[in-house]
């Protein structure tokens, strides 16, 4: 089994001062220093003035020489054309009126860029450091703090894993992943997962050119999504290149290399608790639905009638 080299990345997108998901630098810290005792290599990308943070949680662990800090001053100058498409594909209301989820955080543009630029740090960090062998993106925030491993002392292990090296190895909670693009953009329903993605190192720069590829196609049709989506579209634009594992939310991990992390009791199961919830999201999903109804009826009242029924057609689509 190879050991794997881990990258992640936290940039302050300002997601503190967000009144949807709210959460401020420390929580995303202390998610951090909950599986920072890793022994692998750790590569992450952030803002300059989180470089020492990051380095001295790695350092409570005695990891700081497994550690390898890369400042980002503006991640907007990464891809500026994306970014720039971001902005614009946001600020528009016909955007916003698409979705079922009219506040759903990733129609914000800061938040889903930065999503995307998971796959550049991936890229970039095999083209900067000439990584060979397995590397694995794991979310910042992974496991939210104990949402699902509560036992911090269990992530101090070196991670080895044995995947096959000719695919990039990603996590779905479901099939959803296959649906038609229009429909996962408008429902934001969850299916791949982005806070793990295995791979062959070599694979990285192909993931990131299918990963800008999809967002591009995204953008270009005046839609905007994280990392979730855009790893839909790549799936199916190209779905040789890709192992797909079903599983529940960060269970990856304990289920390719980290056998012994112990899961919070009651995780990913079907209890009483999760059924009231499961009913209150019906409901919640019921009302937006009827939501984007009137927000749809509204922009359709909008739109410039035909002069004559015999008009329509006359351009081919009748």
């Amino acid at each position: 089994m190879g050991e794997v080299t881990i990258v992640t990345a936290f940039f302050d997108i300002g997601r503190g001062n967000s009144s949807t998901l709210k959460r401020t630098n420390e929580q995303y810290f202390e998610y951090f220093k909950f599986w920072a005792r890793m022994q692998n290599h750790v590569i992450c990308y952030t803002n300059p003035a989180h470089v020492e943070t990051v380095r001295a949680i790695r350092a409570l662990f005695g990891l700081l020489e497994r550690t390898t800090v890369i400042a980002i001053e503006d991640i907007s100058a990464l891809e500026p054309e994306i970014y720039a498409s971001c902005i614009r594909v946001s600020s528009d209301k016909r955007f916003r009126a698409s979705r079922l989820f009219y506040r759903a955080l990733s129609n914000n543009a800061a938040y889903s860029y930065s999503m995307f630029l998971k796959h550049w740090c991936l890229a970039d960090a095999q083209k900067r450091m000439g990584l060979c062998g397995t590397v694995a993106w794991l979310d910042f925030g992974f496991n939210h703090g104990g949402k699902t491993y509560p036992h911090p002392e269990d992530f101090d292990f070196l991670w080895c894993t044995d995947f096959p090296q000719d695919k990039i190895h990603v996590f779905a909670l479901n099939n959803s992943y296959l649906k038609p693009l229009h429909l996962i953009l408008r429902s934001l329903e969850d299916s791949m997962q982005g806070s793990i993605v295995i791979m062959d190192a070599a694979l990285c720069a192909g993931l990131y050119a299918e990963m800008k590829q999809a967002f591009g196609a995204i953008l270009s049709m005046g839609q905007l999504d994280d990392d979730q989506a855009v790893l839909c579209l790549a799936y199916q634009n190209n779905p040789g290149l890709f192992c797909v594992h079903h599983t529940y939310w960060h269970l990856g991990l304990k289920e390719h290399g980290g056998a012994h992390l112990r899961v919070k009791p009651g995780y990913g199961q079907q209890t009483p608790k999760w059924l009231v919830n499961y009913l209150r999201n019906c409901l919640r999903f019921t009302g937006k639905k009827i939501g984007f109804l009137l927000r749809f009826t509204k922009e359709l009242a909008q739109m410039p009638v035909p002069l004559n029924c015999d008009e329509i057609g006359e351009g081919g689509h009748d």
